[in-house]
């Protein structure tokens, strides 16, 4: 990480400090070992992300998340933005609805003997 901030950012290694680290859950390789009568056994092999933020002691402290970033946007422009005036809108009380009553179907007609002939 150290070495990423001297080449990408021009930064000076001697003034960058680790200002937080992040492991997360990475992928899971999985394998089976083999045991007797031809059975096997699993084996998961787990893998992490490691994730390093480093900051400058000279510059200002920034939010380090997207998440921080988003609330500080969000107080400056509550600090600029005038109050307004907000009206109360009324709901209006909607009917119950209905409920749709099941038409039976018509009852089937028994052919008889006498007019098969």
């Amino acid at each position: 990480a150290k070495a990423n901030a001297e080449t990408n950012s021009n930064a000076n290694a001697s003034d960058l400090f680790i200002k937080e680290i992040k492991v997360s859950k990475g992928m899971t390789i999985k394998r089976f070992i083999p045991i007797s009568r031809g059975r096997a056994h699993p084996i998961n092999k787990f893998c992490s992300h490691i994730h390093v933020i480093l900051a400058d002691k000279n510059a200002e402290i920034q939010p380090a998340t997207a998440k921080e970033v988003k609330e500080v946007e969000q107080k400056a422009e509550k600090k600029a933005a005038p109050k307004k005036a907000t009206a109360k809108k009324e709901t209006a009380k909607k009917a119950p609805a209905k409920k749709a009553t099941a038409k039976k179907a018509p009852a089937k007609k028994t052919a008889t003997k006498a007019s098969n002939k």
